[in-house]
């Protein structure tokens, strides 16, 4: 019986396939930091795991195990996102991920959606 790839697996190979596919992105191995009114930082809540911008376009790709769900911090900051124009996927798999890549390579002949 083969295990599932862990986020991390998952994490590393997409990154690695969407910079391949001339993607421009990051992945985010940390919590952003904001400053709270006592001049404190506190981490930014449900940031995705790799974010990005092609064509002209803001996106983010939160990855999950089969079995991960979006905490509700994730869930409002994907409606944070979606809100501004922004484009926000949930993927489970490297393959999900190329899919999601194969739509960004068609914003351009479609018009961005």
């Amino acid at each position: 019986m083969t295990r599932s790839p862990s986020e991390s697996e998952i994490r590393k190979k997409s990154y690695e396939f969407l910079l391949l596919s001339g993607v421009r992105c990051s992945t985010i191995n940390y919590q952003p930091t904001q400053r709270t009114r006592r001049g404190a930082y506190q981490a930014s809540v449900g940031v995705a795991d790799i974010t990005g911008c092609f064509r002209g376009r803001h996106f983010e790709i939160e990855l999950k195990t089969t079995a991960g769900v979006q905490s509700e911090g994730q869930k409002n900051w994907q409606r944070t996102v979606e809100e501004a124009g922004g484009r926000y996927w949930i993927a489970r798999s490297v393959e999900e991920v190329m899919d999601i890549v194969d739509e960004m390579k068609r914003w351009n002949m479609e018009g961005i959606k």
